[in-house]
């Protein structure tokens, strides 16, 4: 007798589904990392503009002035100015703040936040973005004119999942402030 080469139809079905079975494990687990990237990249952008921030202070005893509230993107930096009031305009040329084209020292670059959105909360309206708002006192009252100093601010941000274990930032819509995270 003459035995024929080659594999069953089982046996083909059985070496496919095992295939199908690691790549459903891989995907899982690179979505995982995917998200755990987005988040950090997030902290990275706060701890990076809380730096810009401070440095815009040091320079001219206020923060960036915005009379509303500023959704941050790629094309926007923190500008020290040319001018001797450089945080009393709100940001417009020669005195500096947050822009696309101010005159002045650029202190840092800005981003917007990472996408796709992780989570439920963070795909929802415009939480999967940076948005900045200052204040023109310590109880946190919008300006009413634009020529004030800002005293504080705080940037809006969302993580698609805890950063940090237990002590660290939950998920969520999330605030940094001059004092850290919130």
């Amino acid at each position: 007798m003459k035995r024929e080469q080659g594999f069953t139809l089982i046996e083909l079905l059985v070496v496919i589904s095992i295939i199908g079975l690691l790549a459903s494990v891989v995907l899982v687990a690179l979505n995982s990392a995917r998200s755990k990237s987005r988040d950090a990249k997030r902290i990275a952008d706060m701890n990076q503009i809380a730096k810009a921030m401070e440095l815009y202070f040091n320079s001219c005893d206020s923060y960036p002035v915005v009379t509303a509230s500023t959704t941050l993107t790629n094309s926007m930096s923190v500008f020290l100015g040319t001018a001797a009031n450089c945080g009393d305009n709100g940001g417009a040329s020669p005195n500096g703040g947050i822009g696309s084209t101010l005159v002045g020292t650029k202190i840092s670059g800005l981003s917007a936040a990472p996408t796709p959105a992780d989570s439920t909360t963070c795909a929802t309206g415009s939480n999967n973005s940076y948005s900045y708002r200052s204040y023109e006192n310590s109880v946190m009252t919008d300006f009413t004119e634009s020529n004030d100093d800002a005293v504080s601010y705080t940037i809006y941000f969302c993580l698609g999942d805890n950063v940090g274990g237990g002590g660290g930032i939950q998920s969520g819509v999330r605030r940094l402030t001059p004092s850290g995270f919130q």
